[in-house]
């Protein structure tokens, strides 16, 4: 198996995670539970499958996508949109517009911005949490992956 490791977003989150002593989150890439965990994440949320998708099965996503999710967490832990957009590789004017109509599609207001910089919101805050447990596991996730495929399965 190949123990190369390349830096990516999982390693600042984890680095973020532990720099600002945040309760939430593992603390190494190995503690990220195993899947069958994210039912008792379901099963807290009490969401399904038919709740969570629309008739044709595409996710209900309220304008969530990858990048958006990576926005938050940057932002969060950077508290500067400039910062967080260098670290997503696009634009301030691209992260301003996405910030703002994920906030939109979410119907609620994730940071205050002010001449200071970025200061979540306590809602900004539960999102940023749930998104950076989202990105743990998809980077758990394509770790497995790869493990297996570098095993030959």
């Amino acid at each position: 198996m190949n123990s190369q490791h390349t830096p990516g977003i999982a390693d600042s989150v984890l680095l973020n995670s532990r720099k600002q002593g945040l309760p939430y989150g593992p603390r190494t890439a190995h503690d990220v539970p195993p899947p069958e965990s994210l039912w008792l994440v379901r099963d807290s949320v009490g969401a399904d499958a038919a709740e969570v998708t629309d008739q044709r099965g595409k996710a209900k996503l309220g304008g969530l996508d990858f990048l958006s999710i990576r926005l938050v967490v940057f932002c969060a832990d950077k508290r500067c949109l400039s910062a967080a957009a260098r670290e997503c590789s696009i634009s301030l004017s691209a992260a301003s517009h996405r910030l703002t109509n994920l906030e939109k599609a979410l119907n609620t207001r994730l940071f205050k911005r002010d001449h200071l910089g970025l200061q979540p919101t306590q809602a900004g805050t539960v999102f940023a949490t749930h998104a950076r447990a989202i990105l743990l596991t998809l980077y758990s996730a394509e770790r497995r992956l790869t493990a297996l495929s570098s095993a030959g399965v």
